[in-house]
């Protein structure tokens, strides 16, 4: 279904920067900025979260502006 990409867009986005971040501390030989298992975990919680109230805060406020008139 076309509904699932998006979450999947999200995970493969966040993975990308943390093995970018990765890559460049090491190519510079500083590890300044430091790759985590956490910060892949919190972006995707974080980007799902904006995906689910993208996808039903919409239809709430249409509900309550139609109930009122």
């Amino acid at each position: 279904k076309k509904k699932y990409i998006y979450p999947l867009i999200c995970f493969c986005l966040t993975a990308a920067i943390e093995c970018l971040q990765f890559l460049i501390g090491f190519l510079l030989n500083t590890f300044y900025r430091t790759s985590d298992i956490d910060d892949i975990i919190l972006n995707f919680t974080g980007a799902v979260i904006g995906l689910l109230i993208c996808r039903f805060l919409p239809e709430r406020i249409k509900k309550r502006f139609e109930s009122s008139h």
